[in-house]
């Protein structure tokens, strides 16, 4: 709540753009210190989790298309 894809959401709603968009991002809560790659991997923003998120989150066949004018 209140990152960068917040901030895309309210930027759609105030514009009228009405669309699909996935949210991804690390959870509001304390997160001790490590590599990136480590907690990259744990919360699936790597690649391929993100990927993997993606075509879950979208459903089988479903095309976004362009809504802004």
């Amino acid at each position: 709540a209140g990152g960068f894809g917040s901030a895309i959401n309210e930027w759609c709603h105030d514009h009228g753009v009405s669309l699909p968009i996935f949210n991804a991002g690390l959870p509001d809560e304390f997160i001790d210190h490590g590599s990136t790659d480590y907690y990259l991997n744990l919360y699936e923003l790597n690649a391929e989790g993100i990927a993997r998120r993606v075509r879950t989150w979208l459903p089988q066949g479903e095309r976004i298309k362009k809504q802004i004018k």
